[in-house]
């Protein structure tokens, strides 16, 4: 079930982010500055978020950090914790890397996990899509001379091409693939290739402008800045 955050100065006691990035490990509540990895919106003005942050900066225990999105259908006024539910393992096992949404179908979400290695294990960079909002998710069936991580599919970068989530580059040990038909079958691509979508890594979204407002992804949260005034506010995380 989400969880419902509202703005306006109430503290975020009681939401279940434990293990998300930018809080004390087990906290439920999240802290300033809490940096965000990934913003985008969709069709529906609904606003996508990923958490930030890398495997090795503070407060992040791999591979018990798993990952959040968060979603807000009203400009960020409030948000709701979304869960990346992984078929195999029930969850994500890393941090959230990137968030995109297609860019003509509202509630088609992809999620990019970021990959984690310690001394023991590699851990990561699965690709999970929902085409219901986020109700419900499956992983991407990714080319299989690709080699996975110990846990997770080992992707280094994923990138829609012209905001359709069904025509996919994915960037990864083995070279560079691309899909036409949402990872039906797979083609490898070429290093002179017409449409060679560049190296990894692939930088993510960070960035929606809905109605009169303009939303940025910072290290140190989300900000929105009206457009008629120029005034910013500060919209993520919760007071």
């Amino acid at each position: 079930q989400a969880a419902l955050v509202k703005q306006g100065g109430d503290r975020a006691q009681g939401v279940p982010v434990a293990g998300v990035l930018g809080t004390a490990p087990n906290s439920t509540t999240l802290h300033r500055p809490h940096p965000v990895a990934s913003l985008v919106g969709d069709k529906a003005d609904t606003l996508w978020l990923g958490d930030a942050g890398r495997c090795d900066e503070p407060g992040v225990h791999d591979p018990s950090t798993s990952g959040a999105v968060w979603r807000s259908t009203d400009g960020a006024a409030t948000w709701a914790q979304v869960a990346v539910v992984d078929p195999k393992s029930g969850r994500m096992v890393t941090a959230v890397q990137s968030v995109w949404t297609d860019l003509t179908r509202p509630g088609h979400v992809l999620v990019h996990g970021a990959r984690c290695r310690s001394s023991a294990s590699q851990r990561g960079g699965s690709v999970y899509r929902s085409r219901d909002g986020g109700v419900t998710w499956s992983q991407l069936v990714i080319p299989r001379i690709v080699e996975p991580a110990d846990v997770g599919q080992n992707v280094l970068g994923v990138l829609p091409k012209e905001g359709d989530l069904d025509r996919l580059f994915i960037w990864t040990q083995q070279g560079i693939f691309r899909t036409r038909n949402a990872g039906e079958t797979w083609f490898p691509v070429a290093d002179d290739a017409d449409d060679h979508p560049g190296p990894a890594p692939v930088e993510p979204p960070r960035y929606a402008q809905i109605g009169g407002y303009i939303y940025r992804a910072t290290p140190d949260g989300l900000v929105r800045r009206e457009r008629a005034t120029r005034r910013i506010d500060r919209m993520f995380p919760p007071e």
